[in-house]
């Protein structure tokens, strides 16, 4: 004999498990929450985070709570600073080869990088020099 009937219940079938007696059993206990699964959604929030504080505080600030919260992408960071500093002079020579002689190549990906690089700290200084300019027509000069 079969220990579960189909039981209307709002509208819903669900099954129920009769007892010995044929009466319903008792509900089992609820089962434990699920461990905490990786999956998109959770990423996305993580990933969301993590723009939310890189965007709202300063480096310093940001790589002390990137040390707590993230060790192995602060590792990362402190290992391209390190790389940074290492080939500092070398790096500062190709980009000054690359303003006076704009026909040197180093490779597509450098070239390119360097053109864009360029061009966002020229439009980057001629914005400041117009913030400057704009200066003494400020709404709130006492501010």
């Amino acid at each position: 004999m079969d220990n579960t009937i189909p039981v209307l219940e709002n509208e819903i079938y669900k099954t129920v498990v009769l007892g010995q007696d044929g009466a319903p059993a008792a509900p089992a206990a609820p089962a434990a929450p699920a461990a905490p699964t990786h999956d998109k959604q959770s990423q996305d929030m993580s990933f969301a985070d993590k723009m939310t504080l890189e965007c709202l505080l300063n480096r310093g600030k940001y790589q002390k709570i990137l040390a707590r919260t993230d060790p192995t992408t602060h590792q990362e960071y402190q290992e391209y600073r390190s790389q940074l500093r290492k080939h500092r002079d070398t790096i500062l020579e190709m980009i000054e080869e690359l303003i006076d002689r704009p026909k040197t190549q180093y490779s597509r990906t450098i070239d390119s990088a360097f053109e864009t690089l360029a061009k966002h700290c020229i439009r980057y200084l001629d914005e400041r020099e117009t913030m400057q300019e704009g200066d003494d027509d400020t709404l709130f000069p006492n501010a």
